[in-house]
């Protein structure tokens, strides 16, 4: 458990109020509709200012969100897939969801068990590597030639 863990959770909708939201033209297919229409929708807000994120989901989001966080602190979300801005900006907003709710999964503890276990696996592993390594071995010494 994260040692910056102090109890609370988010839970609720994103605050749109909080969150900036542009739209812009989308790139690709689709003729002149998408040179006419703005439809992409990009949310982005300071992950360090976001006092509606507990503190230490938004430490774990800096970290687990890292690809959509700039050297800021901004994470920027954008949507391009639909037609339109309505859905695009809901599409994106569920992004934003995704990424704090895996932010916010607390990591499962391990039992003995469960060390005994790996312990095992691993030990497992290494005697099924070593037995292949030395079947590899004799076959190649019996490939050798003996003029």
């Amino acid at each position: 458990m994260p040692e910056y863990y102090d109890g609370t959770t988010f839970s609720g909708p994103i605050p749109l109020e909080k969150v900036k939201v542009e739209y812009v033209c989308s790139s690709g297919a689709g003729g002149q509709h998408v040179n006419k229409t703005a439809s992409k929708a990009c949310l982005s807000f300071n992950v360090l200012e976001a006092t509606w994120l507990p503190k230490w989901i938004r430490h774990r989001l800096l970290v687990k969100a890292k690809t959509h966080v700039n050297k800021q602190g901004i994470l920027l979300v954008t949507c391009d897939s639909e037609r339109t801005q309505s859905f695009n900006l809901r599409e994106a907003r569920s992004k934003i969801e995704s990424l704090i709710k895996e932010a916010s999964r607390l990591p499962n503890e391990r039992t003995v068990e469960d060390e005994k276990a790996i312990v095992r696996s691993m030990h497992r592993q290494n005697m099924n590597r070593l037995r292949n390594k030395k079947h590899a071995s004799a076959l190649k010494r019996s490939r050798t030639d003996f003029d």
